[in-house]
């Protein structure tokens, strides 16, 4: 207990946002120290395009020698739509007789677009 851990966050595939969190600090390496059982947590903050590969790595100083781990690949994957998107978002005017196209976008809870194939989307025309 009382060692110190550093953990870094490496992209192995893609670009985009990741970050690990740990005793308030966000970035690509941080600090943690070692609990009572020997443990040491980090949180991994993933945000964007799914598909993206990464792998955690740490080291400590224990006994006077450095040891170090490489987490298994991490793969970011999409999340269940819980969202829909609906463009265009303001009022629009249409000439009569005119067209408007409606696209619905579904996402997840973080804004990333999820491929939502073969759910239904019902639209309601309300005339005001």
């Amino acid at each position: 207990a009382g060692e110190t851990v550093t953990f870094t966050l490496n992209r192995v595939t893609g670009t985009g946002t990741g970050s690990l969190t740990s005793g308030g600090t966000t970035a690509d390496q941080v600090t943690a120290t070692l609990n009572g059982t020997g443990q040491a947590t980090v949180t991994l903050n993933v945000g964007g395009t799914p598909g993206r590969v990464f792998t955690v790595g740490a080291s400590a100083t224990l006994g006077g020698s450095t040891r170090t781990a490489t987490s298994p690949q991490l793969t970011v994957v999409t999340s269940s739509a819980s969202a829909i998107v609906i463009t265009p978002s303001t009022a629009t005017n249409v000439t009569a007789g005119g067209t408007q196209t409606i696209t619905v976008q579904a996402q997840d809870g973080s804004g990333n677009n999820v491929n939502a194939a073969g759910e239904t989307v019902t639209f309601t025309l309300n005339r005001g």
